[in-house]
C-alpha cells in the first residue's frame, strides 16, 4: 500500500504571519527609499518656518524712506547699515532652502554640493550684507528677553515714518534690523543682550556683525541637520536664513 504524505495544516497565526511578510518588506523598502531621497512627512519644504522675510523688511523700510533725511542716511552710512534700504525683496523659497540644508555635513561643517565641499564664512557674509568683517565678534545671552518683541520694534520704526516717534531714527532702525532681519526668532522674542547693541549706537559699527551672523546661522543649520538625520519635524529656523539662498559659493 502506498503511504500518503502527511498534510501539514497552517494555523491561523502562521497564515497571518506569512501574509504580513510582504507588507513588512514593502514598508522597509519604502522607508529606505524615503531616506535615500531625503523626503518624508517631516522633512519637506512645508515643514520649514522662518521669521526672516526680506520682502517684509523691505516693505517696512520703503514706508519710512521718504521721511529719512540726507543727514540720517549719512549717519546710517557711517554705521555700515544704509544699504539695507536696497535689500532685494525676495520671497522665501523653502524648496531651495531645504535642498541646501540637506547638503550640510555636520561633522565637517560644510555643504557638499556638486562634489565640492563649501563653507559659509564671515568673509562671504560680509560680502552679502555689505558690512566689514572686522572688530570684536558681539556676544550675548539669549535670555532674558528685553521686554519688547520684534513686532513692537517694527511698529516703533513705522511710527517714525508717520511722525509719531521722537526716538532717534538710527536706534529704531538698528533695533529693527537686529530683531527682524539679522536674528529673528520663532516667538518674536528679542534678548536683552542683543537689544543693548541697538541702544548703544555709537559702538555698533565697532563690532563684527558678519562673523556674528555666520556663527548664529551655523548654529541653526547644525540643529536642523540633526532633525533631518533623525527624520523629525524641522520647525522654525532662526537667524538670517535668506543668506543661504543667495550665497555666491554655490
Amino acid at each position: 500500500m502506498e503511504t500518503e504524505e502527511p498534510v501539514i495544516m497552517e494555523t491561523e497565526e502562521e497564515s497571518t504571519m506569512q501574509a504580513e511578510k510582504p507588507k513588512k518588506k514593502e514598508g522597509k523598502e519604502r522607508k529606505k527609499k524615503e531616506s535615500e531621497e531625503g523626503s518624508s512627512r517631516f522633512v519637506n519644504p512645508r515643514s520649514i518656518s522662518s521669521r526672516c522675510r526680506p520682502s517684509v523688511v523691505r516693505d517696512a523700510l520703503d514706508k519710512v524712506r521718504l521721511v529719512v533725511s540726507d543727514g540720517m542716511m549719512n549717519e546710517l552710512k557711517t554705521l555700515n547699515v544704509d544699504q539695507f534700504f536696497a535689500l532685494p525683496p525676495y520671497p522665501q523659497d523653502n524648496v531651495v532652502t531645504l535642498q541646501i540644508l540637506q547638503c550640510w555635513i555636520h561633522e565637517k561643517m560644510v555643504f557638499r554640493l556638486g562634489g565640492k565641499e563649501l563653507r559659509i564664512n564671515p568673509d562671504e557674509v560680509a560680502l552679502l550684507v555689505g558690512m566689514p568683517n572686522r572688530g570684536e565678534v558681539p556676544k550675548w545671552k539669549k535670555v532674558p528677553s528685553c521686554g519688547v518683541d520684534a513686532r513692537q520694534m517694527k511698529a516703533d520704526l513705522l511710527t517714525f515714518g508717520t511722525g509719531e516717534s521722537s526716538a532717534p531714527f538710527n536706534q529704531l532702525y538698528i533695533n529693527y534690523l537686529l530683531s527682524n532681519l539679522f536674528f529673528p526668532s520663532s516667538n518674536f522674542s528679542v534678548s536683552k543682550g542683543l537689544y543693548i547693541f541697538g541702544e548703544n549706537v555709537d559702538t555698533f559699527a565697532s563690532f563684527n556683525w558678519p562673523a556674528a551672523l555666520c556663527e548664529y546661522l551655523i548654529e541653526q543649520i547644525n540643529a536642523v541637520a540633526i532633525k533631518i538625520r533623525r527624520n523629525r519635524p524641522l520647525g522654525y529656523i532662526n537667524g538670517f536664513l535668506f543668506l543661504l539662498t543667495v550665497s555666491t559659493s554655490y
